[in-house]
């Protein structure tokens, strides 16, 4: 496998090779005669773009000179990021929801209108436990779906696209729920008290960061102390945020609701398609958190700054049309009730903007040290505070805290 300069991540491990890719196309054919004769191994995502996953693409040629390409994912291993992936549970959990549940929510949807509405994910070819967790999928650059530039954020349609299919992601999983409450609650919140020395020093490092870049921005000299206090009581507020309530509305969330975990197909250059990826941190909880998760990294300026309301909207007619087609309609609930939800949970946009925000939109020659965000040394002057310099977050963030103040966000 060719690597690209300065690129340090490891290669393919020992166990890629023709053997697994010959097993798992025979089994997903059905067809033990599949007989790979070359393949060919790359990255499937940029240097730095995998957080808590290494991911390769497979090109196979087989017997009949026929090509097949999947996508394996696999787990990092070593260092603090193992810890966390482990503290997380994100590869059982990603398996279950690519193998059972998501495919079961997508059958709900077929079941009641058939061949409407497209899957909400890649499929799942294979996956396992040894000798490292991973998951073989189809990989969906082969039918036409793409990457979003990140930099500039998401403009309308985009937005309006995954807000829709998100609205059709968390009513579904109402419907599986009403059948099963089990096969969604089990899908627990991320964070855990007992998880505070892993994971808190992520959050606290990104509002230290922000707080040293807010201090050079002359007339903000206000929120510094503000921020600096939030330092202490971050972790704790954001276990608040995720806290599923059980006598509000709560559905099973994506969990990681950025634009570089959707991928989207075009016809003509018109939008016409989108794909949800890596759902390694998705539980059951309360929908605004996919909403500002998604709205707060990923929306563009413009699009935060005149169609916010419109987004909700487009989330609640889609979440409501969709719970009618599955017979789920005691689960809709008013714009009205939508728009105090969203605000209700407006700290989590708080936090997303902090700590989420500046990793979405990083410049291309900068990169995420997921290994230097969870040190708990309390330093926010390393690789990752440069992120907070980007000039697109220092404009949102100019725009952002006076309104995060106004609601009452930083006290």
């Amino acid at each position: 496998m060719v690597k690209e300069e300065g690129d340090n991540r490891p290669g393919p491990p020992s166990w890629l090779d023709k053997n697994f890719i010959q097993r798992v196309l025979r089994s997903q054919d059905g067809d033990p005669t599949i007989t790979v004769t070359s393949y060919e191994v790359s990255m499937a995502n940029a240097d730095g773009d995998g957080y808590l996953s290494y991911m390769y693409r497979i090109k196979a040629t087989l017997q009949d000179s026929q090509e097949r390409r999947v996508i394996v994912k696999c787990q990092p291993l070593g260092g603090q990021r193992e810890e966390l992936i482990e503290s997380l549970d994100a590869y059982a959990k990603e398996t279950q929801m690519l193998s059972e549940t998501l495919p079961t929510m997508h059958r709900l949807l077929e079941q009641a209108k058939p061949g409407v509405y497209p899957p909400f994910t890649a499929k799942c070819l294979h996956h396992g436990k040894e000798p490292i967790p991973f998951i073989v999928m189809e990989d969906l650059r082969e039918s036409g779906f793409t990457l979003a530039t990140r930099q500039l954020g998401l403009d309308l349609a985009h937005c309006s696209l995954a807000m829709k299919t998100l609205a059709r992601m968390h009513a579904s999983s109402l419907a599986l729920y009403d059948k099963n409450p089990e096969a969604v609650k089990c899908f627990k919140c991320p964070l855990r008290v007992d998880s505070r020395d892993l994971i808190a020093p992520f959050y606290e490092n990104a509002v230290r960061s922000l707080s040293n870049e807010v201090a050079k921005w002359p007339g903000y000299e206000e929120y510094v102390p503000k921020l600096n206090k939030l330092v202490d009581t971050i972790f704790d507020r954001v276990v608040e945020c995720y806290t599923r309530r059980e006598d509000e509305l709560n559905v099973l969330c994506h969990g990681d609701t950025w634009c570089n975990n959707m991928m989207f197909k075009y016809s003509n250059d018109t939008l016409e398609d989108m794909r949800f990826v890596d759902v390694q941190l998705s539980y059951f909880s309360s929908p605004a958190l996919d909403l500002h998760y998604f709205l707060l990294s990923s929306a563009s300026e413009e699009v935060r700054i005149n169609h916010i309301d419109g987004l909700l909207q487009d989330y609640h007619t889609s979440f409501t049309e969709t719970l009618s087609i599955l017979d789920c309609s005691k689960y809709a609930i008013s714009l009205e009730q939508l728009r105090k939800i969203f605000k209700d949970y407006s700290f989590y946009g708080f936090i997303v903007s902090a700590a989420v925000m500046p990793i979405a939109i990083l410049e291309p020659e900068n990169n995420f040290d997921v290994e230097e965000a969870l040190a708990g040394n309390g330093d926010s002057s390393g690789r990752n505070a440069k992120l907070y310099e980007n000039k697109l977050y220092v404009n949102a963030m100019k725009r952002l805290l006076p309104l995060f103040e106004k609601d009452g966000l930083l006290d």
